[in-house]
């Protein structure tokens, strides 16, 4: 027995001796390690070493080039002229009404009244006038003889002018019954119909002139000063249609709710062919600018939300923020790039700005 306890303390005595002068010193807390600091430390080299590990991505070389740039506008056409023709005398209508889409030339008549007693009127105006003229010149005779008194004289001066404006008012006033188009155009709607009245103010027909056309759109702030007054421009109808005309106007104040400019482009239309009101875009033509040709694919977003693509600058992804200036089925030119620039076009999205890349090149045909 006391062999065996002798060999038992042994083995003991051992195996503590190979734990604390083989294995080194105990930490803080029983049976860790005291190189924890070192192992850490070499945990973190390593993750950092991961992190800046190249990233493979797929580039093309793209540079930039001008390209002609066109500003859309969406609108609709108007009549160049349009006017509400109005009795300025009341009266019956006693004409035959021309009735709507008719053409009429300028100063044919669209209405005509019934003058009722104002013939009759004019004569008795005139016939006073007569007398009025008569009473003058003897009152001028005596005067020059000094047998009337000069308010005599100032009294038959002043009416003769008063029966000169009577008969004048009344022959305006005859004249009025006819209301005339003050330019050649195409009536909206059927004139007034013979026998009914109309008083002062009142439409007899109204006209439009579609011999020229505006097309009215909207241009926004940040493209309003890119145009100027006579500048061509296209008008695409949504027929299919088109025709060319020039910028009339471009409105000096934005509307308040949308901050757009009104613009108006006026364009000859013989025959009255493009009708007013339909849906049209405005195409202006704009200097060339430099842009880039890319895949739309190559669009990404960057942490705060903004648009623009990657490209790989010395070893390192780099995000710049673009504007596109053009779009087609497979292709998008953007600004806001350097002149050449490796563009990042697959695997983009695994990167962020100061990570390390190895950049696969790619034929940009490739992708045409």
């Amino acid at each position: 027995m006391r062999l065996t306890s002798l060999i038992l303390a042994l083995l003991l005595v051992g195996g503590l001796y190979w734990w604390f002068a083989l294995r080194g010193p105990v930490g803080p807390v029983g049976g860790v390690p005291g190189n924890t600091s070192a192992t850490a430390a070499e945990a973190a080299s390593q993750t950092a070493a991961e992190r800046d590990r190249p990233v493979e991505v797929v580039v093309i070389t793209s540079r930039a080039a001008p390209v002609a740039d066109t500003l859309t506008l969406r609108g609709r056409t108007l009549p160049n002229r349009r006017v509400a023709v109005t009795a300025e005398t009341e009266g019956l209508v006693i004409s035959e009404p021309p009735r709507r889409g008719a053409r009429v030339e300028a100063g044919d008549v669209l209405c005509q009244l019934d003058p009722g007693a104002r013939p009759s009127a004019l004569h008795e105006a005139e016939a006073g006038l007569a007398g009025a003229r008569i009473e003058a010149e003897a009152a001028e005779r005596l005067s020059e003889r000094g047998f009337t008194p000069e308010t005599t004289l100032a009294a038959r001066r002043a009416a003769l002018q008063g029966a000169e404006a009577r008969v004048e008012q009344i022959e305006l006033d005859i004249a009025r019954l006819e209301m005339h188009a003050p330019f050649a155009g195409t009536l909206e709607e059927d004139a007034a119909e013979t026998g009914s009245r109309l008083g002062i103010g009142e439409v007899c027909a109204r006209l439009v002139d579609l011999d020229r056309l505006k097309v009215a759109g909207f241009v926004s702030e940040l493209a309003v000063e890119r145009i100027a007054l006579g500048q061509q421009a296209a008008v695409r109808l949504v027929t299919g249609g088109g025709a060319e005309g020039q910028i009339t106007y471009i409105a000096p104040v934005a509307d308040p709710d949308t901050r757009t400019f009104e613009v108006e482009v006026t364009l000859a239309n013989p025959e009255g062919r493009i009708r007013a009101g339909m849906t049209a875009s405005i195409e202006i033509a704009l200097p060339a600018v430099e842009a880039h040709r890319l895949p739309q694919s190559a669009l990404t977003l960057d942490d705060e939300g903004r648009m623009g693509v990657r490209v790989a600058e010395d070893g390192r992804a780099r995000f710049y923020p673009v504007e596109i200036m053009r779009e087609a089925a497979a292709a998008i030119w953007v600004t806001g790039l350097p002149g050449e620039a490796e563009v990042i076009v697959a695997g983009q999205e695994f990167v962020r700005a100061g990570r390390a890349v190895a950049p696969v090149p790619l034929e940009a045909s490739a992708l045409r």
